[in-house]
Parts: structure tokens; C-alpha cells; sequence
């Protein structure tokens, strides 16, 4: 009796997860969510729950595009969500990577990759005047994110590529700069500034994610032997150097609340 009871769970749970499988995601997505302000809304579904794609997920304040994704179908009968999601975070910034939604509403974010212009960072910073433009490539290794959306731990990298001083015409090319993220012990989010071989100025300091959402950036650009005079000339720009020939680049703000 116990084997055919056994055998019988075997087919219905076979049954139940082929239902799973194969049923449409704009179908399983309507009975599966909760109604209410907060609850993410799905627009232009297709495919199945789990491997699909939905032209439009708005959550809160926050709206992304032409997302698609790749359930693990182990991970639902303990509550969570554990997905591969590729999609874009704003126009021309694509996003890709592994993603995990706890029962508590905690995000963990694995192998997380994205390019993004310097100027579309500008708005995110609040920084009103910065003159470098470029493209910015982020690699997290790791991210935890709380229920309420903020970044509790960022592990990664990244790099500032074919940065251009833009207080020429035509703009000077500046190399390409990196910055190291950890996650210090007391919360504080940090990224290390420094140059890569054959940028035209030498950068060094950190951008510092606190707690409560304030950030502060202070590095140091330095002209060298290499610096092309055009650039060099035009630092003044920004201010009276130190003592030692370096000009500070100062900014804090608070980023904006999810």
C-alpha cells in the first residue's frame, strides 16, 4: 500500500510540476501575486513561469524593460526565488545575472553585470558637474539588498573605460580607471579609485556608501610625465591644487530613496 500511495505522489508531483512548466507565465503570474500597490506589475508577458519574458516590470518607483528570466523550480517550494534575469535597468543599460528573493522580502544578488554610460551615473549621484565621459562596466561578485531597498553589501569592481576629458573640443582621452568595492564591517560600502596603465592622470581615493544612504567622493587627479599638455592646462578648471600638484575631486549627496 505504501508503494502505490509513494507511486501515486510521484505522478501527481510529476503532473503538478509539468502544470508548472508548460502553463502560460501571464497565467500563473495573475493567480500567483497578491493584489496591491507594492506588488510588482507584469506588462507584456510571454513564455512560460519558468522561462519567460515581460516587456515592463514596475515595482514601486522603480521600472525596468524587457526583462527575461530562468526559474530554478527547486528553489519555489521553499519560498524563494532563485532566477537568472537579463534585462534593462534604463535605455542602452543592460543588466545580467543571478538573483535570489528571500521569504523575508531580502535580495542577493550574484555575478551581476552592467554597462551603463558616465552620464547616466550623473543623475543617480546627484552630481551636477563632473567633466569626464565614458563608459562604466560593474561587476558584482555579490550584492545583498534589504527589504526596503537598500544596498546592505556590495562586492565587486568597476571600471571606468575610454574615460574623455570633455573641457576640450575635441574631447582628450583620459585610459581607463578602476574601483575595487568592499563591503567594510560596519556597513559602509567603499570603492578604491586608482588608474590603469596608460590613463593620462593619476586617480586616487574612494567613493564611500554609508548606511543610511549618504555617499561621499574624494578623490585626488594628479597630472604626470604623461599627462598631454592640453590636459594639463585645463585642470585649473577645477580649483587651486595642493601643495603636491594634485587637484581634489570633492562630492556628497544622498542617493535617491527606492
Amino acid at each position: 500500500m505504501k508503494r502505490i500511495l509513494g507511486a501515486a505522489g510521484l505522478v501527481l508531483a510529476g503532473f503538478a510540476a509539468g502544470l508548472v512548466w508548460l502553463a502560460p507565465a501571464n497565467k500563473l503570474l495573475g493567480l500567483a501575486l497578491p493584489e496591491g500597490p507594492e506588488v510588482p506589475q507584469f506588462r507584456g508577458v510571454e513564455g512560460r513561469l519558468l522561462a519567460g519574458r515581460a516587456a515592463q516590470v514596475q515595482a514601486g518607483k522603480v521600472q525596468v524593460e524587457d526583462v527575461s528570466w530562468w526559474l530554478s523550480p527547486w528553489a519555489l517550494p521553499l519560498g524563494r526565488v532563485d532566477a537568472e534575469l537579463a534585462l534593462q535597468l534604463a535605455p542602452e543599460v543592460p543588466a545580467r545575472g543571478h538573483v535570489q528573493l528571500r521569504p523575508d522580502g531580502k535580495l542577493r544578488l550574484e555575478d551581476w553585470r552592467a554597462r551603463l554610460s558616465i552620464e547616466a551615473l550623473k543623475p543617480v549621484l546627484n552630481i551636477p558637474f563632473l567633466p569626464v565621459a565614458g563608459v562604466a562596466a560593474l561587476h558584482l561578485d555579490q550584492a545583498r539588498v534589504s527589504a526596503e531597498g537598500q544596498a546592505e553589501a556590495l562586492d565587486g569592481t568597476l571600471t571606468l573605460r575610454g574615460l574623455r576629458w570633455t573641457l576640450l573640443k575635441p574631447e582628450a582621452p583620459l585610459g581607463d580607471y578602476r574601483i575595487d568595492i568592499a563591503t567594510q564591517e560596519d556597513g559602509r560600502i567603499v570603492g578604491t579609485v586608482q588608474e590603469q596603465p596608460g590613463a593620462a592622470l593619476q586617480a586616487r581615493g574612494d567613493l564611500t556608501l554609508f548606511p543610511d544612504g549618504r555617499y561621499a567622493l574624494n578623490v585626488r587627479i594628479t597630472p604626470t610625465e604623461q599627462t598631454p599638455p592640453p590636459i594639463r592646462n585645463s585642470l585649473p578648471t577645477m580649483g587651486r591644487p595642493d601643495s603636491d600638484g594634485a587637484y581634489a575631486l570633492r562630492y556628497s549627496g544622498r542617493l535617491p530613496r527606492p
